[in-house]
């Protein structure tokens, strides 16, 4: 026992030393992995809050739509969860505020809309008109970034592979979608529906307002063979209407054209007896959109 020594003073102080050393040393690899943790983390914060979004626009249907707002003149910036047909006008009741990292910026918002700062669904479908991409990066190295991509079909995601899907994917006349550029006077039109057979049905707008849109869906017996057909708006005169029209083939069986009473042009659309075909002679109205 006697021969046993210690650590000297000196001993305790060269360890020390080289402990701070190495950690001098590795502190900023630490931190520039925490500051890429922080984007990966912050990506995926934008990327839920779409797709909750999304999410939460389709589980309402006609009660509500939802939307993400990217606000960069806050310091950390912040995406906004709101409800509402746009930012402006939301509830800000049902807002929800994510912070992005102290570490990352929003650098570049780049949607369809010029100037746009917020994504808005559609109901029943979850698409969107604000599509595009969201950059952010590290504040101080600009080199480190990631890009959130929301494609019209509403998939959001970090890679952008899904933009080719569209033109593979196939499409047919069960669900489509008409803008239509005519001022409508909800007070005082109608949606005319005639079947095949000469059988008309009278929709008055006005008593089918549900949320200062219109909505009908109804059944009509043409031949013996009930027809079922849903008939609503997403915008009504705001400056144009977007239509959207669901007939689903295996629920009708006969020719169909749609006309609204104040629109002496032509009709707003018209279909095959299968639904192969659509068109229109309206010349206020956009070619049908097959869903």
């Amino acid at each position: 026992m006697k021969n046993l020594k210690g650590f000297t003073l000196i001993e305790i102080l060269i360890v020390i030393a080289i402990i701070i050393i190495l950690v001098g040393i590795s502190f900023p690899f630490l931190r520039g992995f925490q500051k890429e943790s922080d984007l990966v983390n912050s990506s995926e914060k934008i990327v839920s809050a779409l797709r909750l979004a999304q999410n939460k626009t389709l589980a309402s249907k006609q009660s509500g739509q939802w939307g993400v707002f990217f606000a960069t003149s806050t310091e950390p910036n912040e995406v906004v969860l709101f409800k509402g047909e746009d930012y402006q006008s939301r509830d800000i009741d049902f807002d929800v505020v994510y912070q992005l990292a102290d570490s990352v910026e929003i650098y570049e918002i780049n949607l369809n809309e010029q100037g746009a700062e917020e994504v808005i669904f559609y109901p029943i479908i979850g698409t969107t008109d604000q599509f595009g991409s969201i950059s952010i990066r590290i504040k101080d190295d600009h080199e480190k970034t990631n890009t959130i991509y929301i494609q019209p079909l509403g998939y959001v995601g970090l890679v952008d592979f899904l933009a080719p899907l569209d033109e593979e994917r196939i499409k047919d006349s069960r669900r489509v979608f008409i803008s239509y550029s005519r001022s409508i006077d909800v007070s005082d039109e109608s949606l005319i529906l005639t079947f095949e057979g000469d059988v008309i049905e009278e929709i008055i707008i006005d008593e089918n307002m549900r949320n200062n849109q219109v909505e009908w869906q109804g059944g009509v017996v043409v031949d013996g063979e009930e027809q079922i057909i849903k008939i609503q708006t997403y915008r009504l005169n705001d400056p144009d209407t977007l239509f959207f029209i669901e007939r689903d083939m295996r629920f009708n069986s006969k020719g169909l054209k749609i006309e609204i009473s104040g629109d002496t042009s032509g009709t707003l659309i018209e279909y095959s007896a299968d639904g192969s075909i659509t068109t229109n002679t309206s010349i206020y109205a956009t070619e049908a959109q097959w869903q």
